[in-house]
């Protein structure tokens, strides 16, 4: 699902009359790169990184590192 989008273009494309609001779109269809969501610290840097091949990599902090006692 695709929350981040240009709602006015894509009800114009659509051709959609005013009565209609565009709340998410969803994104059928196959991959164009393999995707590795990686556990990091929070000390750990966060960037995306892709390898020659196309395998996207995408740091996500662990939960233990987010919560506060």
């Amino acid at each position: 699902m695709i929350r981040a989008l240009n709602r006015k273009r894509i009800a114009q494309i659509l051709n959609l009359s005013e009565d209609y609001i565009i709340h998410i779109a969803l994104a059928i269809g196959k991959p164009a790169q393999t995707v590795i969501v990686e556990d990091i610290n929070k000390d750990e840097d966060i960037k995306y990184w892709m390898e020659d091949n196309k395998t996207h990599h995408v740091p996500k902090i662990i939960i233990n590192d987010l919560i506060i006692d």
